[in-house]
């Protein structure tokens, strides 16, 4: 019997694989520990059976501040098993963010690395049951703010499984599949817990901080064949020196922000063709996507199958080639967010400005609430971002629109330089003149060290408005 079609209880996935005979084959691979689908399965119903005796009741939060590592795989399929609501948070974040986290979700149990050991002792195997009502919550990025949490239901799993997971991975059951990005959020779940679980792979974890030729070792040493990253990653790996095997990787996804073309040019050099696309905490899955041998660099693709999407403009959804606001509608949205009505739409904004070519690629604009007037024109801060970032002084930008004295906005360009220059800021209002109209000139180009960003490697605009107004 397929238990997880009986019951809709996501962490079936493991009895699955465990009754049709891949017990013994590992599910995750964490440094020089390896858990089989029957150890992991075995932990699984161990902490069930222990946040019950805790006194747990279906429906309650229990917040993870763990590492990747098989131990999270363990927590967050465990409290799905019994009707748990596990909330992934941030382990590195300071208390002030532990209890926003703690307070938002109404957590009744904090699992961290210490407390671990002493909820999985007894492994006797517990039934899953029947779920309803909420499944798990994620928390946003907290790119535009304080982060909100994103309430998911068990289905919206496989969802992600059968849509992405499928249809541009390919995943299988011989794939190795690493990601540089932590697992409280939306993509590494994806892709460390959800795709190679599903698929009956590997997840090959590297824990602690993000270390640039830890990954590249990693890769060298583990083997993995599916890899997925974010563009601030791809760009700094680029800068690691010495060389590393990089050839048992046959595809690799990008995500959270553009993928700059000179990025995917320069791995494309290196024998790496990457796909970007675009995803959001709200739809737990990457929704449009470039796809192998189809590539349009710049763009974030087309629509994975399994979701539709859509560009709206003043209210008014656009035809053919155009531009607005990015919507979205597929089986793996969310409910609602935490402590808010549930959604009464169809169709998921992604507050994304995003311009569609004629054969159906579309390629992303700016943020709707990022994108300004100067002049009574419209600015989009992308279009200057990509000057100034082929300037070979600069390593990375971000642009924003800044209130002046007056009140009128300004453009306000922030630069990391890619090497030490004492005229860069010159170098660089004489490269924009001819490239941009005089409306996007920066006014204000100030060179900084690194740009603000959240734990996933999105910039936070927002901090960069307030530096601006000080």
């Amino acid at each position: 019997m397929n238990r997880a079609r009986a019951t809709g209880n996501a962490s079936t996935v493991l009895d699955t694989w465990c009754d049709r005979g891949r017990g013994d084959h590992v599910a995750v691979e964490c440094e020089d520990r390896s858990w089989t689908y029957a150890r992991l399965l075995d932990e699984v119903c161990a902490v069930a059976r222990g946040l019950l005796d805790l006194g747990l009741r279906r429906g309650d939060r229990v917040l993870l501040l763990l590492d990747d590592g098989p131990e999270f795989h363990a927590v967050f399929l465990g409290a799905l098993r019994v009707g748990l609501v596990p909330v992934p948070g941030n382990p590195a974040l300071g208390a002030d963010d532990h209890r926003h986290l703690l307070v938002d979700s109404g957590a009744k149990v904090v699992v961290e690395p210490a407390t671990y050991a002493a909820l999985a002792v007894d492994q006797t195997y517990v039934d899953p049951v029947d779920v309803d009502g909420p499944g798990f919550l994620l928390y946003s990025s907290g790119s535009t703010g304080r982060p909100k949490g994103v309430v998911h239901r068990h289905r919206d799993l496989t969802s992600t499984a059968e849509t992405f997971g499928a249809h541009v991975l390919e995943v299988n059951a011989d794939d190795r599949m690493f990601c540089t990005s932590k697992m409280f959020h939306a993509y590494g779940l994806g892709n460390n817990l959800i795709f190679p679980l599903w698929f009956g792979g590997t997840a090959v974890i590297l824990p602690g901080r993000r270390d640039l030729p830890g990954i590249l070792d990693t890769i060298a040493a583990r083997r993995p064949t599916l890899l997925a990253s974010v563009p601030s990653v791809y760009r700094a790996l680029l800068a690691v020196p010495g060389a590393r095997d990089l050839s048992s990787v046959r595809r690799a996804t990008s995500a959270g922000e553009a993928l700059p073309p000179a990025v995917f040019a320069d791995w494309a050099a290196r024998g790496l063709e990457l796909l970007d696309g675009i995803g959001s905490t709200e739809l737990l899955a990457t929704f449009c996507s470039n796809r192998p041998g189809q590539v349009r660099p710049g763009t974030s693709g087309v629509p994975v199958p399994g979701f539709q999407v859509r560009l709206v403009a003043d209210g008014v959804e656009v035809e053919g080639a155009g531009a607005g606001v990015l919507q979205v509608a597929g089986d793996t949205a969310f409910t609602h967010y935490w402590n808010r009505p549930p959604r009464t739409e169809s169709w998921v904004s992604t507050g994304d400005l995003y311009a569609r070519d004629d054969d159906g690629y579309y390629t992303f604009q700016g943020r709707a609430d990022d994108v300004f007037k100067i002049s009574g024109q419209w600015v989009s801060p992308v279009d200057i971002e990509d000057v100034l970032a082929a300037h070979p002084g600069v390593r990375e930008s971000a642009v924003v629109g800044v209130p002046d004295a007056t009140g009128l906005t300004r453009v306000v360009a922030y630069v990391v330089p890619s090497a030490s220059t004492d005229d860069l800021i010159a170098q660089l209002r004489d490269w924009v003149r001819p490239r941009l109209r005089h409306h996007q000139y920066p006014r204000t180009i100030e060179v900084v060290p690194d740009l603000p960003r959240t734990p996933t490697g999105k910039v936070q605009r927002f901090r960069l408005r307030e530096q601006g107004r000080s």
